[in-house]
């Protein structure tokens, strides 16, 4: 994504956009003005207003977060490039589910070709059987379903349940009563049920309403993402540059608006204005918008630039370390930055927010009188780049405390001991509950998961918790399930001891450290379980690495990082110094998820002790 400079529109953005009546504006009124000026304040209201169902075909369609936020501005910069083409006007909706139902296509089967090219160079030529899709997968056939509706039974559903809008507003939008909203809505589910049934996916009508709004709800749009197509949009009307994956997506529609403009060049149409750029011959830095031009998205064409990817970066966090607690990396080994921690030490297993921009770490604390190795533990989410580091706690003074994050950003899924339970048995399940914690409202709710189990980790797509159990006198979980959300039932995984489990960007592995118990002295190796059949494959380690204690997987599951120690010889006043001169140096290794093309990007030289890692 493009990590824009805010320039004149987005102080505009606070502006009201008011209808001809006062009111709100109908679609009709927003894209008029947008062609007719380039309005940037009509333009980011069409956004807001529809970017909740764009958002949601994308996540829809794409696994992958990243890929559904590219597929999310292709389809509003496809807009900016053929607003003029868009007929009749009060059907924007109706239009922009269309884009981004093929954009979001186009994106996923660019990455099915992708992981094709990768399975062929890595095995032998053998025949091998076309994947079978699965029918009953609800998510990516409503959307090709719908777009199979006829024009007006598609559009009430599109503005009533994808968009939450009501029947009066829905009426007011596309010029008809109220009644007739009604009845298109409820002969558009029907069809849309009957169309369902034939790929094997059986709803009854009141069913599949419950599932659009579930749907609606489950797809709140980030609103950084909607600021960020927005200025992206003004970027790219002043000659600003695209990410390579976001502009092969809009490469039609660019196409299009190429041609497009010489047709209404050779017509004398004033629909094209023009944006002055300061400077253009000498300036060398950020697109400058003029004055003249500022508050206005030019419906003209303008030259994309291809942007450098989205930087990777690693972050380290150590309980003990002479030059800071938090430090990231570059995938390469290249030291980036250090984050601040504030006040903060001890802490352990950070977790970056699905879109990177905030983080979760934990802190531990004194140590409580039965709570096994689990001592009292606070729960930090702040903004890495902050200089001011973590603030308040969100959670503060729990035991036996798990927590990942929900895939949009926005909740995160906690598990404890509840503060009422006192004594625990130590070799009983430690009956830990679960909450989802509402990071806009500060509000929490229960999950309703049987107590015991501890959620660490979410496939991307949200359907599926990974999670264990594990009593107080362990140091490590116990059993390792797998619990759909939509009946929240665990299935067992694993019983062997397992930590630090991650599931895979895919959601058909979990990266995790296998702890042999039992074994003198105890043996900490480093795991892929295939989520089909909970088979396991070893990764291998660098030579001497017989403890492994944090891995993660890298954003798009090609490679992992992971740390390890190695006894060396130490002084006696090093952190991890230990008796007879030898102690336990940190080293922390990137290689392929089998251990491949392994290296190693952070050595310590024993004053250092790694506590988590986390890739984004």
């Amino acid at each position: 994504m493009i990590n824009a400079h805010a320039g004149p529109l987005a102080s505009r953005l606070r502006g009201v956009v008011v209808g001809r009546d006062g009111g709100e504006p109908s679609d009709d009124e927003l894209l008029g003005r947008y062609v007719r000026s380039g309005d940037a304040e009509a333009f980011a209201h069409l956004v807001r207003r529809h970017g909740a169902m764009v958002w949601g075909v994308c996540r829809r369609l794409l696994s992958d977060y990243h890929a559904a936020e590219d597929a999310f501005q292709a389809t509003f910069l496809v807009l900016v490039a053929r607003a003029s083409a868009v007929a009749p006007r009060d059907r924007v909706a109706n239009w922009l589910h269309g884009v981004a139902y093929n954009t979001a296509l186009k994106a996923r089967a660019r990455e099915a070709r992708r992981r094709t090219r990768e399975r062929l160079s890595a095995a032998p030529a053998e025949p091998m059987a076309p994947p079978v899709p699965d029918s009953s997968d609800l998510r990516p056939a409503l959307d090709r379903e719908l777009s199979g509706l006829p024009a007006r039974y598609r559009e009430a559903i599109l503005l009533c349940d994808l968009e939450g809008r009501t029947h009066a507003e829905a009426a007011r939008q596309l010029g008809c009563p109220e009644g007739t909203i009604a009845a298109r809505l409820s002969r558009g589910r029907a069809m849309l049920a009957g169309r369902l049934s034939r790929r094997g996916i059986t709803l009854s009508v009141a069913a599949l309403a419950i599932e659009l709004a579930a749907g609606t709800a489950a797809g709140a749009i980030p609103p950084r993402l909607i600021r960020r197509t927005v200025d992206t949009a003004e970027l790219v009307a002043a000659g600003g540059a695209l990410p390579p994956h976001v502009a092969s997506l809009t490469h039609g529609g660019f196409k299009a608006m190429l041609l497009e403009k010489w047709k209404v060049a050779l017509v004398g149409s004033a629909l094209l204005v023009a944006l002055a750029v300061a400077g253009a011959a000498e300036h060398t830095g950020p697109p400058v918008v003029s004055r003249a031009g500022a508050g206005r998205i030019a419906a003209r064409p303008a030259p994309v630039r291809v942007a450098p990817p989205r930087e990777e970066q690693l972050l380290v966090t150590s309980f003990h370390a002479a030059d800071g607690v938090a430090e990231v990396f570059k995938p390469d080994g290249t030291p980036a930055r250090r984050l601040s921690m504030g006040e903060l030490g001890h802490v352990w297993r950070p977790r970056y927010s699905p879109d990177g921009t905030r983080l979760a770490v934990t802190k531990v604390g004194p140590f409580v009188p039965n709570s096994g190795p689990w001592a009292s533990i606070d729960l930090h989410v702040f903004d890495p780049a902050s200089k001011d580091g973590p603030g308040e706690p969100l959670i503060s003074g729990m035991r036996c405390m798990f927590f990942a994050w929900h895939p949009d950003g926005t909740k995160l899924y906690v598990s404890h001991l509840p503060p009422d339970v006192k004594d625990v048995a130590a070799d009983k399940p430690a009956p830990v509950a679960t909450w989802v914690y509402d990071l806009k409202t500060k509000k929490k709710a229960p999950l309703e998961l049987p107590a015991g189990y501890g959620i660490v980790d979410v496939s991307r797509d949200g359907k599926t918790l990974l999670a264990v159990t594990m009593t107080l006198n362990d140091v490590y979980p116990s059993r390792t399930y797998l619990i759909p959300v939509a009946t929240l039932k665990p299935q067992l995984l694993t019983e062997k001891r397992f930590d630090g489990q991650r599931l895979s960007p895919d959601g058909k592995s979990v990266l995790g450290v296998r702890v042999e118990k039992d074994l003198v002295p105890l043996t900490r190796s480093l795991t892929v379980v295939a989520v089909a059949d909970g088979s396991e494959r070893a990764v291998k380690l660098p030579a001497g690495a017989d403890r492994v204690y944090q891995a993660c997987w890298s954003p798009n599951g090609r490679r992992i990082a992971f740390h390890w120690c190695e006894e060396v010889p130490v002084e006696p006043n090093q952190v991890l110094g230990v008796e007879g001169g030898k102690g336990w140096a940190d080293r922390v290794t990137v290689a392929d998820p089998d251990g491949g093309n392994p290296k190693t990007i952070l050595t310590s030289d024993g004053k250092r002790s790694v506590s988590g890692l986390d890739w984004k």
